[in-house]
């Protein structure tokens, strides 16, 4: 992992030696375990106000979880398929590796399901697990993006999403009248966040 790290984060983390990255990263996760020692409560503290979610928002986490936890994550297609419709969906297709193009471009691994019974399609981002990922993860940089500001990484690969999927999934909506999902863990999530705001009127 700190070979890698070296690898796409920059000429500041390639010229320091790999103890001492991981010397770093050591006395950064006990310097948080401290806080939160210290703190115990912070977290409540932190989403304190928030409001509390409701039973169907509760039901929908439990729906969708599974999709983005467990088969966006499966290694190849037939596995995805049988995993989908254990949840009741049906895999359309899907990507299971991400790329990295040359010109910056980044296609994220990612599952398309569909749920006839409910007129539903789920578009799934996978999280981080493969080099293009860890690429897309290291530029954290802010960019503009719908008039705030995002994870660079994240919002260039929301709008290849957007480009590659964009007119299907208004097709899926407008036209047909499914309800479309946007779903991911990690990367993904934040992907699919970014990629409903690319998609909102």
């Amino acid at each position: 992992m700190l070979i890698t790290l070296r690898a796409v984060g920059g000429e500041a983390i390639a010229r320091k030696p790999v103890h001492e990255l991981t010397g770093a990263l050591y006395y950064l996760m006990a310097r948080r375990r401290e806080e939160r020692g210290a703190f115990p409560t912070f977290e409540e503290a932190a989403h304190a106000g928030c409001a509390v979610p409701t039973d169907a928002e509760v039901a929908d986490l439990g729906e969708w979880a599974p999709l983005a936890l467990r088969v966006a994550y499966e290694t190849t297609l037939v596995d995805m398929q049988r995993h989908a419709r254990l949840h009741g969906y049906e895999l359309l297709f899907a990507e299971l590796q991400g790329a990295t193009h040359a010109r910056g471009a980044h296609r994220p691994a990612f599952s398309f399901l569909a749920c006839r019974a409910r007129r539903r399609a789920v578009l799934v981002v996978r999280g981080t697990q493969d080099l293009s990922d860890i690429v897309t993860d290291s530029r954290a940089h802010a960019t503009r993006f719908c008039g705030g500001w995002a994870h660079a990484g994240m919002a260039r690969t929301a709008r290849w999403l957007q480009r590659e999927l964009g007119p299907c999934l208004l097709h899926l909506s407008e036209i047909c009248g499914c309800e479309i999902v946007l779903a991911g863990h990690s990367l993904g999530a934040g992907v699919a966040a970014l990629l409903a705001a690319l998609l909102l009127p």
